[in-house]
C-alpha cells in the first residue's frame, strides 16, 4: 500500500518531544467506534473523539503478491468488547488503522498504516486479538455460521431479524429494547453488579443474555455488560463482570444515571422457536443459524 506523508507529518517524526498515537476506526453495523493508544482520549478530524484504549497494534505486513495484512489487540480487561463481539459480528467489518501526533495536527496529517478488512477476532478475558486482511474476499462472508448446534448468527442482526422478530430497535410493548433513568429509590439497590428500576416491568428471565448500556455521569463513560439474569419481582438486572473506573476502582450507577437495555438470545433452537423469555418476539426458527443434527467422530470396530 503506497504512502504519501505530508511535509507537516515529516516535521513531527523528527521532533522527539512529539508522541505519536495510534487511531484505530473500526465501521460496524451499528456505527462507528474510535479508539486511541494511550491514556488520554484524542480529538481528530473535525473533532471526532477517538476514546483511550490499551492496544497492541502488528504486526503490519505486506509480502511480494500478498495483499497487506494486520494484527491488533485491544484491551478487554473491564469487558466492554466482550459486548461488542456479542452484539456485533465483527467478521468483515472495515478496520482502518492510523498514525498522527499529539500536537493537534490538521486532517490531512496522519499516516494511513492499515486499510481492510476484519477476518477474525479471537476473545478472552484480557484481549479482543484481531487479524485483518486488505483484501475481504467472498467465501468469508460465511465464517459467521459455524457447524454447531448453536446458532451463529449475531442476534438482531440482518439474517437473524429477516421476519422482524429480533428488531432491537423496537421499543413496544413487548420491546427488544428498553430505557430508563434512575431515581434515588432505584439507584439505592444498585450496585457494581446489579441495576434495579422498577420501570422494568417485564417477566423473569426477559432479559437474560442481552446487552445493557450504562452511562456513570461521576466518571463521564457508559459502560457495557453482558446480562446474566433479571428477576421480575425485585426489576434487578444481574451481570458477572464488575462495573469499573480505568484504575480498576468499583462503580455504582447513581440517581440520574441512564441506562438502555437490548434483548438477547441464548442462541439455542428452543429460544428462537419463542419457547422462553428471552430471544425473539414471536417464532423465528424459520431464520435459526444453527444445525439441529451435529455429526460426531466415531470408532468403528471393524466387521469380522
Amino acid at each position: 500500500m503506497a504512502k504519501s506523508l505530508s511535509a507537516d507529518y515529516l516535521t513531527q517524526i523528527k521532533a522527539a518531544a512529539k508522541k505519536p498515537v495510534w487511531l484505530v476506526e473500526i465501521q460496524l453495523e451499528q456505527g462507528t467506534i474510535y479508539f486511541c493508544s494511550g491514556k488520554d482520549d484524542t480529538t481528530w478530524n473535525s473533532g471526532q473523539t477517538w476514546t483511550a484504549k490499551a492496544m497492541v497494534v502488528g504486526p503490519v505486513q505486506m509480502l511480494e503478491d500478498q495483499p497487506q495484512t494486520a494484527q491488533l489487540r485491544l484491551d478487554n480487561v473491564s469487558g466492554d468488547m466482550t459486548a461488542y463481539v456479542w452484539y456485533s459480528q465483527l467478521t468483515l467489518c472495515k478496520l482502518i488503522i492510523r498514525r498522527v501526533f499529539t500536537d493537534d495536527l490538521g486532517d490531512n496529517d496522519f499516516e494511513l498504516v492499515f486499510d481492510g478488512w476484519i477476518n477474525s477476532a479471537g476473545l478472552d478475558d484480557t484481549w479482543l486479538a484481531i487479524r485483518a486482511s486488505e483484501d475481504k474476499g467472498i467465501a468469508r462472508k460465511w465464517t459467521g455460521r459455524k457447524f454447531s448446534q448453536l446458532c451463529g448468527w449475531r442476534f438482531g442482526g440482518t439474517e437473524c431479524n429477516a421476519d422482524g422478530y429480533a428488531d432491537l430497535t423496537d421499543v413496544a410493548i413487548a420491546p427488544m429494547k428498553r430505557t430508563g433513568t434512575l431515581n434515588a429509590a432505584d439507584a439505592a439497590g444498585c450496585s457494581s453488579t446489579q441495576l434495579t428500576d422498577s420501570q422494568i416491568v417485564d417477566i423473569n428471565g426477559y432479559w437474560n443474555e442481552g446487552i445493557i448500556e450504562i452511562t456513570i455521569a461521576s466518571i463521564g463513560k457508559t459502560l457495557t455488560r453482558t446480562v446474566y439474569s433479571f428477576t421480575a419481582s425485585s426489576d434487578k438486572i444481574i451481570w458477572q463482570l464488575p462495573l469499573q473506573t480505568d484504575a480498576g476502582a468499583a462503580v455504582t450507577p447513581a440517581e440520574n444515571d441512564t441506562w438502555t437495555l437490548y434483548k438477547g438470545c441464548t442462541k439455542l433452537y428452543n429460544t428462537c422457536a419463542h419457547n422462553t423469555a428471552s430471544g425473539p418476539s414471536a417464532d423465528n426458527k424459520a431464520n435459526f443459524g444453527g444445525f439441529l443434527a451435529v455429526p460426531i467422530e466415531t470408532e468403528s470396530s471393524g466387521v469380522d
